[in-house]
């Protein structure tokens, strides 16, 4: 599809690969009875050593830097690509993915409450050189979880120890956010 098309998407979320770098207009119809709205978009031209960065966000309730069963995703979080100001935002899973075009960056996340365990020092260095980058963040935090709130860690025993006693470290408070995505 060129640049300057017009898109339509009918109550589903789909995903058109392939479109050239432009400007784009996407009309998005409720139902067939209701309104219409238009996004407009541009699809930037990345050159050809464009290539993704992505990765999983997460809670290391163990601190081994490995993603066990149990441990969750980070939702909603925003993760910072500098130079540039790109932005990624973590999805329910925790996992990220952006295009960026050929440079070096560095990756940050935003969220003061994340305490980073691997890799140890934020913002992490990487390359964008034509193939994709994996960089995976494992966590804690400093956010307060207490036993007696009746929300626990998934995977974990319930505690019965005063607030005081609770390392942040196993136990994270996982914020619910609303999430919406259109993509095209």
């Amino acid at each position: 599809m060129s640049a300057g098309s017009a898109l339509n998407i009918i109550q589903e979320i789909r995903s058109i690969p392939g479109l050239e770098p432009g400007y784009y207009v996407g009309v998005v119809s409720y139902s067939p009875s209701e309104c219409t709205d238009f996004i407009e978009f541009e699809v930037p031209d990345l050159g050809p050593n464009c290539a993704p960065l992505s990765g999983t966000s997460w809670y290391d309730t163990d601190a081994d830097c490995v993603q066990d069963v149990g441990e969750v995703g980070v939702p909603g979080s925003v993760l910072q690509i500098e130079p540039g100001g790109y932005y990624a935002i973590t999805q329910v899973d925790g996992s990220y993915f952006l295009n960026l075009p050929a440079g070096s960056y560095t990756l940050a996340q935003t969220d003061p409450t994340l305490v980073a365990i691997c890799p140890a020092t934020l913002p992490v260095p990487f390359t964008i050189s034509g193939t994709p980058v994996l960089q995976d963040l494992a966590n804690s935090s400093t956010a307060r979880w207490t036993a007696d709130s009746g929300r626990r860690w998934p995977g974990t025993p319930r505690l019965q120890l005063p607030d005081e006693r609770l390392g942040p470290q196993h136990q994270p408070t996982v914020q619910r956010t609303r999430h919406c995505e259109l993509l095209l």
